[in-house]
């Protein structure tokens, strides 16, 4: 049993959970949701009720209740038992209408299961709820009119075709608020657009297979590059799903036997045949078999790289085959009963496949919920560093109707190429497609594939072999088709036939390389092949929505990027040259290294304006960590300067810093020429930063004219925050509010920066005050927890940051204070219930809280020990927290805990000495049976720990471990020289005393004071040697 957050409710402000108990027997769902064993958190059963609910009112009109059943971002396919549940839902509330006693039970669970602060509510509001509630109660309602149908894999649909009174609606609207399986319930006229599957489907939509074409030219029925003979053939397409059956004719083997399973236990020492038609591994990590009716893993393997065995057998089957039909796969099974188990991509997932031969990895799966940067998100980052030919295409989710920032993790990887889905007509984006974020510059998804009412593979009806086919809908299915379209790039590029026969000879990447011969120049690069990619995007036209369920409606929209299309939908035609039809010029700069704080121009001459001059740079960042408030590294611009010395800035943004991804288009280039230039600010890792450049254009690139120079801090450009900050000689500085209940712990507390120091008795001028910023006033999904921001601070100011007003709001009942987190990784600053205020302090060289002489930077990682799928155990609730501890003074140095992601790291200054760490976890452990975990670091230190414990270290020399031992070895060192002091002077005196004296008092035995040989008087050597006896 799973319990995950849904966030929905009265003014979205309240934290609903909903129960998915995955059994091989549906029917018995009611029964075990009430089950004594199992301790779950009851929501407000009247807040799962959307506000559209009070859209019934139309007594002839046709309405769609809509009752979310569990969650996912992974597509939406037919779900049989939805359909039981939806039924034994309206028939629950047949029965129940006709008891009154029955009734009255009902409106007491409906809503004195809610926590306390509902129960205090005025008792005008408690009446007015309760009529409201007994109105829905109509003893006419005829339940024969209502028609139950899937909604997707997460909502079951209770329709009315008219004739059902609004009230009967409502009514039945509140007993599926009841149910602790439903997370939230609303209402629309009309039918939900939302995925259809089957098997066997005859095609009864123009696009439903022309998607091989619109990748490659932009209609529904020429495949250019197809025609020219490129088909993946020689590639391995790697895929994270639910399986795949491969004894689909489309996908079995020349053998028809299924391949080897490698099992879970064995996954890193994978069986991969190489002999395979079309699967060549395939490991097991989940049951290893596909789903029985519907499986989104066969989908998206066909549609990528299936190709029917027998055409003569199954004449229509080749309509259905997948755009890159040479390509073989490696499958990586996560799902069983629907439940996902994704591993560590880094460590576990990712390896196998580029041991196989994948340099182009499909993601149809994610986070819903979860648009913070994970560790899965991290995962991609560090893999695509350290492998710079590998690239990751991952869907951008299925929850763009909820609003902003509704990109699941790892979609929001920097380097990876996210992908959201355009509707049936290709040129609007269909209203699911998961939108970017709101609170910064971040570019996500990056671009648009087709992903409405698709065809492609289905699966066998009896586990034998077949050739069916379903049709599904989400940026699930327009993901592997823009992987495999990276194929084709590939093949494009490395293949003698192609690229090596069109490029223009004297450019030195003609041919770049030549995967058939030994003489291979270089590899291709992951960033030169998602370059294309953007660099073919074109614009679209609008965004599309469904009243009263989309959060954001009906759009234009304007030149790319923006949020909603990144850049555009991928055409192959407009990037990749075909002589005699498409006809202008490509030139590729692959692997290119760049030095800090140098600028490389590269002069274009355009001889005519038939084309547009576009431009695209695309690098792979070092992996940053989860909690970085900025994730960018290293940082470069693209722009291009006209004749007549416009500029055109890359992403249309001066000087863009957070995005590895920039490009300039200018559309009909007058003739002239051009410079475009690459420019590489500071870098924070690495002495040289490698990028990909893509230029086209109706005319030619002047190689020899291609120089490098260097820059000063004038020459660069910033964005406009950073701008205004500079004119007033200040220092931007990003923070970052948390809250895993989306905002709602934020009521009536605030963040504040103040003047002064924390060890002032009086903070003086507050200079800016912040609270968590509603998601529903920024248009953000309901599920956000981030809100980020920058300020303005002066150097040589102190600072205090704090959080203010939690002993008030913690008295309250409307307060969650324990999942309130505030992270600054620019100051090494990171607030908390349990670390409520810092110091902030910027030098004259612009640097944040920098660690003073006797101190060091250590780092505390926290983790959840979760993977994206476990969706409460992503935060440690509160519950779970670290304390940093001086056994000396026994001070509380610092102390924090994990909020909104499945890691999260701390930062902090800490004076040499000896310390105490301690974790504690009881309550965590307790409530969902997962241990916390945490790894400090710093010089020389790694301690790594697990559930309640603590462990003492030492920080820097021992000589120099806190000042009460400098303090005491101090007083011991002036005790010592004292007494020895006093021991040579009583020695000196009592031999004084007692020696004879001559009668001219001089002591007896003393002689002239002649030098002996070594430059002493005797006397002194005698005195000497003495002392030294």
């Amino acid at each position: 049993m799973t319990v995950q957050p849904v966030f929905s409710g009265w003014q979205q402000q309240r934290v609903c959970y909903c129960l998915e108990k995955k059994n091989t027997t549906p029917t018995e769902l009611f029964d075990d949701l009430y089950h004594p064993d199992y301790d779950f958190t009851i929501i407000p059963h009247a807040l799962k009720l959307d506000d559209s609910i009070d859209t019934l009112t139309d007594e002839d009109s046709s309405y769609v209740l809509e009752v979310a059943m569990g969650v996912g971002v992974r597509s939406m396919g037919l779900m049989s038992d939805h359909v039981k549940k939806g039924t034994d839902l309206v028939s629950y509330a047949k029965r129940l209408r006709l008891n009154t006693e029955d009734l009255v039970a009902h409106w007491e669970r409906f809503f004195w299961t809610s926590p306390a602060s509902m129960r205090n509510l005025p008792s005008e509001i408690l009446h007015h709820r309760r009529d409201r509630y007994l109105r829905t109660v109509d003893e006419s309602c005829d339940f024969s009119k209502l028609e139950v149908s899937v909604g997707s894999r997460s909502h079951v649909h209770i329709i009315s075709h008219g004739g059902v009174s609004h009230h009967c609606m409502r009514y039945v609207a509140s007993v599926a608020a009841l149910h602790d399986g439903v997370s939230h319930v609303s209402a629309y006229k009309g039918y939900a657009l939302m995925e259809t599957s089957s098997t066997n489907v005859d095609i009864t939509k123009e696009n439903a297979t022309d998607q091989n074409a619109w990748l490659q030219s932009g209609t529904h029925t020429d495949t250019p590059y197809s025609d020219l003979g490129m088909d993946g053939e020689g590639y391995v397409l790697g895929m994270i799903d639910s399986g795949v059956d491969d004894l689909s004719c489309f996908l079995i083997d020349d053998s028809h036997e299924q391949t080897t399973r490698t099992t879970r236990n064995m996954a890193s020492t994978p069986v991969t045949e190489d002999f395979r038609r079309k699967v060549i591994q395939y490991i097991a990590w989940a049951d290893g078999e596909p789903d029985e009716t519907y499986d989104h893993g066969t989908w998206c393997s066909g549609a990528s790289v299936g190709k029917c065995i027998n055409p003569k057998k199954h004449p229509r089957a080749p309509e259905y085959n997948g755009l890159s039909t040479g390509a073989k796969l490696t499958m990586f099974d996560v799902q069983s009963n629907n439940k996902m188990f994704v591993p560590s991509l880094y460590h576990i997932a990712l390896p196998p496949a580029y041991a196989a031969g994948a340099r182009v990895h499909s993601d149809s799966w994610g986070c819903r919920g979860i648009t913070s940067y994970t560790s899965k998100a991290l995962d991609v980052d560090e893999f695509m560093f350290e492998n710079p030919d590998f690239l990751f295409v991952v869907a951008a989710g299925n929850d763009g109707a909820l609003g902003m920032d509704s990109v699941g993790s790892p979609g929001v990887s920097k380097s990876a190429l996210t992908v959201g889905a355009s509707a049936e007509n290709h040129n609007d984006i269909v209203y699911f497609s998961g939108i970017g974020q709101a609170f910064n510059g971040i570019i996500k998804p990056d671009v648009i594939g087709p992903g409405t009412n698709l065809m492609s593979t289905g699966v066998s009806n009896d586990g034998k072999e077949s050739c069916n086919v379903q049709i599904s809908s989400g940026t699930s299915m327009a993901t592997p088709l823009i992987a495999s379209t990276a194929l084709l790039v590939r093949q494009y590029l490395e293949d003698e036939e192609y690229w090596g026969s069109f490029c223009n000879s004297t450019y030195r990447s003609c041919p770049h390389v030549d995967r058939k011969h030994s003489e291979v120049k270089h590899i291709v690069s992951a960033p030169l092949v998602k370059a294309i990619l953007v660099h073919s995007a074109t614009d679209m036209k609008q965004t599309l929505s469904i009243a009263s369920f989309s959060q954001l409606p009906t759009r234009n929209l304007t030149e790319p990027p923006d949020r909603f299309q990144g850049w555009g939908q991928v055409i192959l035609k407009n990037v990749l040259p075909i002589p005699g039809l498409y006809d202008h010029d490509l030139y590729i700069a692959d692997n290119e290294g760049i030095s800090e704080m140098t600028r490389r121009t590269y002069t274009v001459v355009v001889e005519h304006n038939d084309f547009d001059l576009k431009a695209s740079v695309a690098w792979n960042d070092p992996p940053n960590v989860v909690w970085a408030a900025k994730n960018l590294l290293n940082d470069l611009d693209l722009m291009i300067i006209s004749p007549t010395g416009e500029v055109f800035y890359g992403n249309n943004r001066r000087g863009d810093e957070f995005n590895a991804m920039e490009k300039v288009v200018i559309h009909k280039a007058p003739k002239g020429e051009y410079t475009v230039h690459v420019t590489c600010k500071k870098l924070h890792v690495l002495e040289e930063q490698l990028y990909s450049l893509v230029i086209t254009s109706a005319g030619y690139v002047a190689e020899e004219k291609t120089s490098t120079v260097s820059i000063t801090a004038e020459d660069i450009n910033y964005d406009d925050d950073t701008l205004s900050c500079v004119a007033q000689k200040g220092k931007l500085i990003r923070f970052q509010l948390e809250d895993w209940m989306v905002g709602y712990s934020w009521h009536d507390v605030f963040f504040t920066i103040s003047k002064g120091q924390t060890t002032d008795r009086n903070i003086g001028e507050t200079v800016y005050i912040r609270t968590f910023i509603s998601n529903h006033d920024r248009q953000d999904s309901k599920t956000n927890r981030i809100d980020r921001f920058s300020v303005c601070l002066q150097p040589r100011q102190h600072y205090v940051a704090r959080i203010n007003n939690l002993a008030s709001a913690t008295q309250t009942s409307t307060a969650n204070v324990k999942y309130i987190r505030v992270a600054s990784p620019d100051c090494n600053m990171f607030l908390s219930t349990f670390w409520l205020q810092d110091d902030i302090y910027i030098t004259s060289e612009e640097v944040c809280n920098q660690c003073p002489s006797g101190s060091t930077l250590v780092q505390v990682l926290m983790f959840a020990n979760v993977t994206d799928d476990d969706f409460k155990g992503y935060s440690w609730y509160g519950d779970a927290y670290y304390e940093l501890i001086s056994t000396h003074t026994q001070e509380l140095v610092a102390s924090g805990t994990l909020v909104v992601s499945d890691e999260q790291a701390d930062r902090v200054c800490i004076p040499h000495g000896k310390y105490v760490l301690k974790l504690y976890d009881e309550e965590l452990y307790k409530e969902n049976g997962k241990h916390a975990a945490i790894r400090l670091t710093a010089d020389g230190i790694d301690i790594a720990m697990q559930g309640t414990h603590e462990t003492t270290f030492q920080l820097g020399p021992p000589s120099f471990l806190d000042p009460v031992s400098r303090w005491y070895m101090k007083i011991g060192f002036y005790f010592l020289v004292g007494a020895v002091i006093a021991i040579l002077i009583g020695t000196c005196v009592r031999w004084r005393t007692q020696a004879p004296r001559t009668p001219s008092g001089s002591i007896a035995g003393e002689s002239s004071p002649l030098l002996d040989s070594r430059g002493s008087t005797r006397s002194q050597r005698s005195a000497m040697e003495m002392s030294n006896a």
